[in-house]
């Protein structure tokens, strides 16, 4: 706790100073005793010294505001920085994870010679597999069998398996 605010000790010090400088600037002129000389200065000097506090007071309150701004927004910043840095892990990881499922997917493409009539298919070594052979090999499909209501009606007619 100040005892003596800023603004007191400014103008004091002021008002002490400005005639003492008056009065060296009328030494030797005949007119260092004349008091209403001195009075102007004095009051002047009064003046700037609350002036100096009031403004150093203010200067003050907005150093410190500032401070207080600065502070907060540096720690928006690290928590920015922060979210960012983590958001950067992730999405590291993720591009890993994406890469490997890049390298375990298998696609068919192109032209595939098949049998028209066993429809068997042709592979690479020019030798003959099974359709569920073949595409086993070269993709991640899995297959069930079943029949085809045609195929059951051709073949299975005795069951009746797809008549209602």
């Amino acid at each position: 706790m100040k005892l003596i605010p800023d603004k007191i000790k400014y103008s004091v010090c002021c008002a002490i100073l400005f005639p003492v400088i008056a009065r060296i600037n009328f030494h030797n002129t005949g007119l260092e005793y004349d008091y209403y000389r001195y009075i102007a200065p004095l009051l002047i000097g009064g003046i700037v010294g609350f002036l100096i506090g009031l403004m150093k007071d203010r200067w003050v309150k907005i150093n410190s505001n500032l401070e207080s701004l600065v502070h907060e927004r540096t720690g928006d910043l690290n928590n920015k920085i922060q979210e960012l840095n983590a958001s950067k892990k992730n999405n590291i990881q993720l591009i890993g994870e994406l890469k490997k499922a890049l390298k375990e997917v298998k696609t068919l493409s192109g032209f595939l010679p098949i049998c028209s009539h066993c429809k068997k298919v042709r592979n690479d070594n020019g030798y003959w597999d099974q359709i569920e052979t073949y595409i086993k090999k070269h993709s991640e499909a899995q297959f069930s069998h079943s029949i085809c209501p045609d195929c059951a009606e051709k073949y299975y007619p005795d069951f009746g398996i797809y008549k209602d």
